[in-house]
């Protein structure tokens, strides 16, 4: 049976009344001889009415005066906790007054004066009514604060007289959060838009709320505990633009908070990178120098940051670790500049030297070198590209997952690609997003019969912009190509390039061999009379 529970609004006083049990006894239809049976309580049904103060505290929707507005919405569960156990009532009905009718089941010989907690939402608490950890991983959206984390609770008893049950007086709902709004605006009290990332530290206690949007904000939703602590706020907008800001709050539960916080911008940073001591993100504006001093740090691009390697070397040496990663790791669309030499190598077999994600852009120019090479074991084996995407064992799985790469273009820049599957493009089974190549002079080449550039990619364009190109096989034929688009010259397409391509009017082309099955096919940009 069900328990039915009406509600006005749903912020933060609760009048349960008026509430209804029935009784019911247990039956068998396998019973032989009819005997006597002992009565038994079964599942408690009741109906109550909430009467609510409405604080503005808690919150659906935002209309932007300060104040927040809440109403009852359809599926919406309260939990119920008694003994150690978990029960759910849910909002099946919500009329044009904003009344809700919630409806739960109770087991049978719940006992008088029970005590029972009312938690609100029911996703806050786990099956033994034990509150959850909310508050860490947030993703700054008003829509998963109301649902989620607007937690309130209230301690009641339930007095049963036969038939009819009620609460011991009144229970109150007390809201366990603070909600806070958060804007921001720089130095030059402009408005900060693109907010991708937040982190906020209560500096005296530790606590500290990772919030990550899915999409860039320019409000941020946070649902914190009280404190009258300093506070550190740290951001990270679109182009992998940082700010921070230590400020003072004063928050107190079931208080709505709105403030816009002037935050600083941190100068871009150079990472020498002979001296780290831990994985190193670099942010807008930074620079990468130096050799890697140790193969346990990992070497990030903020998403949409511009940086720079300037004489940099990760893994040169080919290292290994365990839990292997490419040399460096753009966390979404990234422009990399190019200033003296640099090498990159993954650290593995399977892992590449530069890898942008499915969905990104990665941008390399410059007037610098760049060396990028897959790993590789003690035979040459990997399922990796010197520059692109590719495929890496897991144990877990117990075979190879595939880590498909964005879009890739070289506007400039001496960039020389090798990998034991295509120098520039996909990896094993992965796939690849589209190349261009609009300028500089690029050298790629590969070892397993794979195209030097591309693979299972999309469409490759190389322009007039381009010095040279030149792609170099091991035990194959094909020297650019791609199986899910085109390949474009100058306005010329074709699919394939292989040793029987001729010279190119458009643009000069040469083949040279060298030796059998160790081809390198080049294209010079054409001269302009």
């Amino acid at each position: 049976m069900k328990t039915t529970i009406t509600n006005v609004k749903r912020l933060s006083t609760l009048l349960l009344a008026a509430l209804a049990f029935a009784a019911c006894s247990n039956e068998n239809d396998d019973i032989a001889v009819q005997e006597p049976v002992q009565p038994v309580k079964g599942d408690i049904t009741f109906t109550a009415v909430f009467a609510v103060k409405n604080p503005g505290t808690r919150a659906l929707t935002d209309p932007g005066n300060g104040t927040l507005t809440a109403s009852w919405e359809q599926g919406e569960q309260i939990a119920i906790v008694f003994g150690g156990n978990k029960y759910v009532a849910e909002v099946t009905e919500v009329d044009g007054a904003g009344n809700a009718t919630v409806s739960a089941t109770l087991p049978g010989g719940t006992p008088n004066n029970q005590t029972v907690r009312f938690i609100y939402p029911a996703t806050a608490v786990d099956e033994y009514g034990t509150l959850n950890d909310l508050l860490s991983s947030q993703d700054g959206t008003l829509a998963t604060l109301s649902s989620t984390l607007d937690v309130a609770t209230a301690d009641g008893t339930i007095v049963i007289d036969g038939t009819s049950a009620q609460p011991n007086g009144t229970v109150t709902l007390e809201n366990k959060f603070a909600i806070c709004k958060f804007q921001f605006k720089d130095e030059s009290d402009e408005e900060i838009t693109g907010i991708k990332k937040l982190t906020i530290t209560d500096l005296a206690t530790q606590d500290k709320y990772a919030v990550t949007m899915s999409t860039p904000q320019s409000a941020v939703y946070v649902a914190m505990l009280p404190s009258n602590n300093s506070t550190k706020f740290e951001m990270e907008t679109t182009g992998g633009r940082l700010y921070s800001k230590t400020a003072s709050a004063h928050l107190e539960a079931g208080m709505f908070y709105h403030p816009t916080l002037q935050v600083n911008t941190p100068q871009p940073q150079i990472y020498n990178l002979a001296e780290a001591t831990g994985n190193i993100v670099l942010h807008y504006g930074d620079r990468a120098t130096g050799k890697l001093g140790s193969p346990d740090y990992k070497v990030s691009i903020a998403d949409g940051a511009t940086v720079t390697l300037s004489d940099a070397d990760i893994n040169g040496n080919g290292a290994w670790r365990y839990g292997d990663y490419p040399g460096i790791t753009c966390e979404g669309s990234a422009t990399i500049i190019l200033d003296g030499e640099n090498s990159v190598r993954g650290f593995g077999p399977d892992y590449p030297g530069i890898f942008v994600p499915s969905g990104s852009d990665l941008v390399i120019r410059g007037d610098g070198s760049l060396t990028a090479y897959s790993g590789s074991d003690s035979d040459g084996i990997g399922e990796a590209a010197g520059i692109g995407a590719y495929s890496y064992y897991d144990e877990d799985v117990g075979g190879y997952v595939n880590a498909p790469c964005g879009n890739i273009e070289i506007q400039g820049g001496t960039i020389t690609a090798s990998g034991d599957e295509t120098g520039i493009g996909s990896g094993g089974g992965s796939t690849c997003g589209n190349i261009t190549i609009s300028g500089g002079t690029v050298t790629a080449s590969s070892w397993k019969g794979k195209p030097a550039i591309g693979h299972n990619c999309g469409n490759i364009t190389i322009t007039r912009g381009i010095t040279s190109v030149s792609a170099q096989i091991y035990f194959g034929t094909c020297y650019i190509g791609s199986t899910n688009g085109s390949v474009t010259i100058d306005g010329e397409t074709s699919f394939t390039f292989t040793t029987t391509t001729g010279q190119f009017s458009h643009l000069n082309s040469t083949l040279s061999t060298t030796y059998y099955d160790n081809d390198t096919w080049t294209l010079t940009k054409k001269l302009l009379y």
